[in-house]
C-alpha cells in the first residue's frame, strides 16, 4: 500500500494531465521563481552594491528560491498523501493563500533591494513600518496555509483511517506551521547579525530556526514521511 501511494504520487507528477488545475498553477508559478531567480542573479552579476555587507540581491534570490521549493513540495506532498484533496475547492483555496503572499514577500524584497534598501526591519519611516508589518503578516499567512493542508488531509480519511504516509505528511505539515511560527516571532524582534555565510555560522543569530524550517522543509518532510513509512 505504502509503495503503491509512493508510485501513483510519482506517476502524477510526472504526467501533468492528472494534476488539478490548482497544482498545475503551482507547479509553473514554482518554475517562473526558479526562472527569476536565474535572471536575478544574472542581474546581480553586474550590480556590486551591498546592504550590510551582503549583496543588495542576494535575499531576493533566497526567497525566490525558497518559494519554488515551497510550492513544488506542497504539491509533491498534497499527490503523495492523498490525491484526492488536491482536487477539492479547499485546495484551491490554499493555493491561492500561498500564491498571493508568497508573491507580495518576493516583490516587495526585490523592489527594496533594486532601492539598495532593506525590507525587513525597516522602520525608517510610517510606510516602511507598515510593510514591515505587513510582510510578517504574509509569512504567518504563507505557513499557516500548510495547517489548513493538513487539515483537509487528516479530514479527508477514509473508514481506514489515515495511512501512515499521510500521518507523516499531517505531522510535518503541522510542524512546518509551528516552528516556523515561532521562529518568525523570535526574529520579529532580533535582527541577524551583519555579513555573509549561514545563519548557524553567526553568533546569536536567531535566523537559524527560520534558516531550517522554511529552507530545509523538503529535508524534514521526506525524513518524517520516509521513517514513518516504513516503521
Amino acid at each position: 500500500m505504502k509503495n503503491d501511494l509512493w508510485t501513483s504520487a510519482m506517476e502524477s507528477m510526472a504526467d501533468l494531465t492528472t494534476l488539478s488545475f490548482a497544482s498545475k498553477a503551482l507547479l509553473i508559478y514554482g518554475g517562473l521563481m526558479g526562472l527569476a531567480l536565474g535572471l536575478t542573479y544574472w542581474l546581480s552579476l553586474g550590480d556590486a552594491r551591498t546592504l550590510r555587507d551582503v549583496g543588495i540581491w542576494v535575499k531576493p534570490m533566497k526567497f525566490m528560491a525558497a518559494t519554488a521549493l515551497f510550492v513544488w513540495t506542497t504539491v509533491w506532498l498534497s499527490e503523495w498523501a492523498n490525491p484526492a484533496v488536491a482536487q477539492g475547492d479547499a485546495y484551491k483555496g490554499i493555493c491561492l493563500l500561498i500564491l498571493f503572499t508568497s508573491l507580495f514577500e518576493v516583490v516587495y524584497i526585490s523592489y527594496q533591494a533594486s532601492q539598495g534598501e532593506a525590507s525587513h526591519y525597516n522602520t525608517s519611516d510610517p510606510f516602511h513600518a507598515f510593510m514591515f508589518g505587513l510582510m510578517g503578516l504574509a509569512a504567518v499567512g504563507l505557513t499557516a496555509s500548510q495547517l489548513w493542508l493538513a487539515w483537509e488531509i487528516g479530514s479527508a480519511r477514509g473508514p481506514q483511517g489515515l495511512t501512515v504516509t499521510a500521518w507523516g505528511v499531517v505531522v510535518g505539515l503541522v510542524l512546518t506551521f509551528v516552528l516556523s511560527t515561532v521562529s518568525g516571532f523570535m526574529l520579529g524582534g532580533h535582527q541577524a547579525p551583519a555579513g555573509q555565510g549561514l545563519p548557524s555560522e553567526r553568533v546569536n543569530d536567531f535566523a537559524t530556526p527560520c534558516f531550517i524550517n522554511l529552507r530545509c522543509r523538503v529535508v524534514l518532510f521526506q525524513t518524517a514521511s520516509f521513517a514513518l513509512a516504513v516503521s
